[in-house]
Order: C-alpha cells, then structure tokens, then sequence
C-alpha cells in the first residue's frame, strides 16, 4: 500500500493519471498546488479516509460547499439573464399561477394551456432538478427575480466566490503540504 509522509519538508500529494487521481506519494511542501488541493476536494468523506486523509475532512467540505455555491451563481445568473423567465416572473398571472402549483403541484393541470405559465414552470422544474442534484433544498423565489443591475451584480458575486474558492483551496493545499505532523501512516 501507499503511505503518505508528513513532517518538516514533505507532505502528502495527490497525483493524477490520465485515468484520473492515482494515489498520495511523497512530495516536498512546496509542491503541492491549487490544483492539486482541488482535485482532493472531489473526493468524498469514505474516500478520504481510506487514503487516510480524514484530518482533511473540514477543509475539503469548505471547498466543496464554494463549488456548490458558485454553481448556485451561476444557475442564478442564467436564470437572472433569461428574458423569458423574468417575464413570466413579474406577470402578475403567472406569477399567481407558479405560486399556486408551488403550493399545490397537482394545479399545474389548470395552466397547461397556458404558454408562459408553462414555460415558467419548466425552467423553475429543471432549476429544482439541478438543485436537488447539488443537494440545495430550496431556493427563494426573490432570489430568481432579476433585480436593476442584475448582470454586475451577478458577476460580482461569482467574482467573490471565486476568490473564497482560491482561497479555501489554497488553505487545503498548505494542509496536505503539512502532513498530520510527522511520521508515516497508511
């Protein structure tokens, strides 16, 4: 089995095949990059410590909750971007309707002959099936409605959640850099 090295100088590190993350080797701290740190972060929990990286566990997870939340941004920017959508939001009609259906999904059957109800619906069903899959419960609907300056505000935000992300691989980066403090383990 691979065994990992900490201590002054040496560290653990995550190497990548052309098949994807091959194992830990030795590797001096320096070594280490973002990159590395990243392709850490796309392990899970079990994963991790089988390869006997649990002391990793917390900043993996800030990691992944940035990702989770720079995916969330982006979905939102579409969302904020869509011409459409936005319509169907602010019209009174529809937006009574979606609330309706939100209320009580088996009302959707009263609009179906409603275009721009429809179409509003889908794209709120296709975000909740993405949500879902990025394990995101709920989204508030205030939050989908493009407010004035909507474009800057977006790319600001990813901005933000990109920096937070470098910063949080970085941390994760010096961490595998460190070791557990000296010694091998499995």
């Amino acid at each position: 089995p691979e065994r990992r090295r900490g201590g002054a100088g040496g560290g653990a590190r995550l190497s990548r095949t052309g098949n994807g993350l091959r194992g830990l080797e030795a590797a001096p701290t320096s070594a280490v990059s973002r990159e590395e740190a990243g392709n850490l972060a796309d392990l899970s929990v079990a994963e991790l410590e089988r390869r006997g990286l649990a002391h990793l566990r917390e900043p993996v997870a800030r990691v992944q909750r940035v990702r989770q939340a720079m995916q969330l941004q982006h979905l939102l920017a579409s969302l904020h971007a869509n011409s459409g959508f936005q319509e169907g939001l602010a019209d009174p009609e529809t937006g009574a309707a979606v609330d309706a259906v939100i209320a009580d999904p088996r009302k959707v059957v009263e609009y179906q002959d409603n275009e721009k109800v429809v179409d509003t619906l889908n794209t709120l069903r296709r975000m909740q099936e993405f949500c879902s899959r990025l394990g995101i419960a709920r989204v508030r609907k205030e939050d989908l409605v493009a407010g004035p300056n909507q474009e800057e505000l977006d790319e600001a935000r990813a901005a933000q959640l990109k920096e937070v992300r470098a910063k949080a691989e970085d941390e994760l980066a010096s961490l595998m850099g460190q070791g557990e403090g000296g010694g091998e383990s499995p």
